[in-house]
């Protein structure tokens, strides 16, 4: 125990003291005197206490403290009669007690060991630099073995952090303070980063640098000369007085600056998932359907398995070869075209009251496309018809015998609608083109293929990202609810799907010069057991193979596929209105390419007009406004790490961002190539 008030010497001088002995200079001695001035300046009794007991611990104590006591006592009696609450009857003379014992929370130990997996401590301004002080010696035990005892595991303070993309990695960068006093330097085996040691790590992933702050004359910024372990140079510091850490500032990148790296808690994931499409047709997975002409084989008996191409071959595309008509020659047909279209009972049909006539005498194509603005309203139609077991084709003089049916496109179109109508909640938000909408209204019922109608949904645009190409499209009635087969032109995959939708929004939370945007994407598709039509014969070689009686099977394909995810980069100050109504501005589309399932990490860079606060938003681009509303001039080039710098210069109403990224091919050049 250590008492309240004591003599000076008793004390050894910290660290501190000692410092503000040299600085006054002044010898320890005078010092210790000082301080017990101090303490006996501290019981002289200042004027307006003379009424006032003077209670000290003299020959008279007792008396005092009684006296002391019964004034306070008498005082709070009354109180506390009438404040106590009803004594508890105690149920035995031998109830048992309890004492609540002391806890630690928070904070309350010079050296916590709580934090192995606890998230790093962030420097306040203004916050204290703890003094570490312990004792570590080198100690022999009786077996004759070495080893350190004493220490203290402390758990510094981050006062800066930057996170850097490598393509296939990120690097982070912290430096952090561990006091305040010189501080020799700790083993790497006593250097945690969570719960594992540096040194269980490979020296080439890591590099630590320390400066312990024996040196006075030397500045505390950490350069080449305070590297102390590992290998890692990402970008390497060649020199031994180059800063170790430096950051993008505005005088441009790679100099000594502050920065501070984070991942916000919210809106941090943007793309669109879950497309419903609008009006594409469904098509079955092509199969290679032979008829090897054998002999005493019947023509009836041919016909049969022939028109089991009907499934899957269009009919206008059965009519352009010799022998696919009404199948009259079955060892001819030869399979032409890409396949039959049926109808997926699901698309946008109503634009406002303007709905697409069926048929469409007009245009023939069933659709159109509809500009769009805020506070417009459009109607969906999901399970609206469904798929016949036996479609009017199926059941013609030639193909009675095949005994053909879709039942399978019924089950596949029925669990499609069933899992579109699961999506269209309401309040759910969506993207078409270039337009953010939102579910106001729809039936109260659910989706049941057979037993309920179709569901009527009503949304309305609440956004629009561009002025003049603010479109969406709209499909004929008559084609989204066919049930046995669609003719025309057919709906691209690409025309205005309807795409649930995440979009990422982030604000700088302190006034700074420039933003890095660190992405993380997973790009890729992936081919499971569909036809490769690479190998398919063409109908020629078909026939020819029936001749020859040899049996094709169907060539199969399960592999990964390049994939490009395309996004546009907006910007706008921060907090400028009160109620958020600044207006984003556009500052470049970007795209990131993959052919696996493998994280890639990418940096877009963005320096401000000033030193300011901004908020950023990044949205997914959909594949209709690729195909219908971009400009088929425009050069999107595609993030790479691995692949040189570069910036350009984008001007806008709020001033010139300068935006920095690693950027490969164009797009435009890739797939020319």
């Amino acid at each position: 125990m250590v008492p309240y008030r004591q003599q000076a010497s008793a004390l050894p001088l910290l660290p501190w003291e000692k410092q503000l002995i040299a600085a006054l200079g002044c010898s320890e001695d005078e010092y210790k005197r000082f301080v017990r001035y101090m303490h006996d300046r501290a019981v002289v009794r200042p004027a307006g206490y003379e009424l006032i007991p003077d209670i000290q611990n003299g020959p008279d104590a007792a008396l005092y403290l009684a006296i002391a006591s019964l004034v306070v006592g008498v005082a709070g009696t009354a109180a506390s009669i009438l404040l106590a609450p009803k004594p508890q009857q105690s149920s035995s003379p031998d109830e048992v007690k309890f004492r609540k014992l002391r806890s630690i929370t928070g904070k309350q130990s010079f050296a916590p060991t709580f934090g192995f997996s606890s998230q790093q401590q962030l420097a306040e301004y203004g916050a204290p630099v703890p003094i570490v002080f312990t004792k570590q010696e080198l100690t022999t035990s009786d077996l004759g073995e070495t080893f350190y005892a004493g220490g203290v595991l402390i758990s510094p303070l981050l006062v800066w952090s930057r996170l850097k993309s490598f393509g296939s990695h990120q690097v982070v960068e912290l430096q952090m303070v561990a006091g305040q006093a010189p501080m020799e330097r700790a083993d790497v085996a006593g250097i945690f980063i969570g719960n594992n040691t540096l040194d269980a790590m490979h020296d080439e992933s890591y590099q630590f640098y320390y400066t312990g702050g024996f040196d006075e004359d030397t500045s505390s910024r950490l350069t080449g000369r305070n590297k102390r372990y590992g290998e890692l140079a990402q970008p390497p510091v060649t020199g031994q007085d180059q800063e170790a850490f430096f950051c993008a500032t505005n005088l441009g990148g790679g100099r000594p600056g502050f920065c501070h790296a984070y991942t916000p808690s919210s809106q941090t994931k943007f793309g669109m998932y879950a497309a419903v499409p609008n009006g594409t047709p469904y098509r079955i997975n092509w199969e290679v359907i032979s008829v090897p002409k054998l002999e005493g084989k019947k023509n009836d008996d041919a016909r049969e398995e022939a028109a089991k191409q009907y499934r899957i071959v269009a009919q206008a595309d059965m009519d352009t070869v010799l022998g696919g008509e009404d199948l009259k020659e079955p060892y001819f047909s030869g399979m032409p075209g890409v396949g039959r279209n049926y109808g997926r009972h699901v698309g946008v049909i109503d634009h406002n009251g303007f709905r697409v006539p069926g048929p469409d005498l007009a245009e023939g194509t069933g659709t159109r496309i509809r500009t769009v603005s805020k506070g417009d309203r459009i109607t969906i139609f999901v399970g609206y018809g469904r798929q016949e077991r036996k479609p009017n084709w199926s059941r013609a003089d030639f193909t009675k015998g095949a005994n053909i049916n879709t039942e399978d496109v019924r089950s596949s179109t029925d669990s499609e609608n069933v899992r579109y109508d699961t999506q269209f909640k309401l309040g759910a938000y969506f993207l078409i083109g270039r337009c953010m909408f939102r579910v106001i209204s729809r039936s109260e019922h659910v989706y049941e293929p057979g037993k309920t109608g179709h569901v009527h949904v009503e949304l309305q645009c609440i956004e629009t990202w561009s002025r003049q190409q603010n479109k969406i499209g709209l499909v004929a009635l008559n084609k989204v609810g066919q049930n046995h087969f669609l003719t025309g032109p057919d709906v691209s995959e690409a025309f205005f799907p309807i795409c649930q939708v995440e979009l990422a929004n982030f604000v700088n939370n302190k006034d700074c010069d420039v933003t890095e945007l660190g992405l993380k994407s997973n790009v890729w598709l992936r081919f499971d057991n569909i036809c490769n039509f690479n190998a398919i014969p063409t109908p020629e070689t078909l026939i020819n193979k029936n001749r020859k009686k040899i049996q094709l099977s169907t060539p199969r394909r399960s592999s990964y596929a390049t994939r490009t995810s395309y996004f546009n980069l907006y910007v706008r100050p921060a907090n400028e209105n009160a109620d958020g109504s600044a207006k984003w501005v556009f500052l470049r589309d970007f795209c990131v390419r993959g052919s696996s399932p493998i994280d890639q990490y990418n940096f877009i860079r963005v320096f401000h007009p000033e030193r300011g606060r901004f908020e950023y938003r990044i949205r997914p681009v959909t594949s209709a406004e690729q195909v219908f509303t971009g400009s088929a001039d425009a050069t999107i080039s595609v993030l790479d790490a691995t692949a040189a710098y570069s910036q350009s210069s984008v001007t806008t109403e709020y001033g010139t961002f300068m935006l920095g990224r690693n950027l490969g091919r164009s797009l435009t050049e890739m797939l020319g190539s």
